[in-house]
């Protein structure tokens, strides 16, 4: 699966352009951890690389997410080949924890989308208000 370990390694190097140095693949150690990427606290990434727009399936990526990330946060992470930039979806409720360091007080079945330097300002100021 060459285009899951290119789009790993590449969400790797996002994460430590961003300051995250201790990022890394999960599956590169003989498979055993069940997370794409380890490194970023509170977090489960599921990580998407797509050969062409046609292929994109988020809501599928996010369940799968959802259902890995016990009791993490789950998000995807994405982009589609020849085309600049991360993405980032996540459901709004976790959107709304992270924006805000609070739990989201009503049920919300959507999610949000945003480009992924501006989810790492949000998570990098998530991160602060954990301390």
């Amino acid at each position: 699966m060459k285009k899951g370990k290119r789009g790993e390694r590449e969400f790797v190097q996002f994460c430590k352009k961003h300051g995250f140095l201790e990022v890394r693949r999960g599956q590169q150690y003989s498979g055993i951890e069940g997370e794409d990427i380890v490194g970023l606290p509170f977090i489960h990434v599921e990580v998407k690389f797509y050969g062409k727009k046609e292929d994109l399936n988020i809501q599928k990526a996010l369940e799968q997410a959802i259902r890995d990330a016990d009791d993490k946060i789950p998000v995807v992470a994405w982009r589609v080949n020849h085309q600049r930039g991360w993405n980032v979806v996540m459901r709004t409720i976790d959107f709304v924890k992270l924006f805000t360091g609070e739990p989201c007080q009503r049920e919300l079945f959507t999610s949000v989308q945003m480009d992924g330097d501006e989810w790492m300002v949000i998570y990098k100021r998530f991160l602060e208000m954990e301390k």
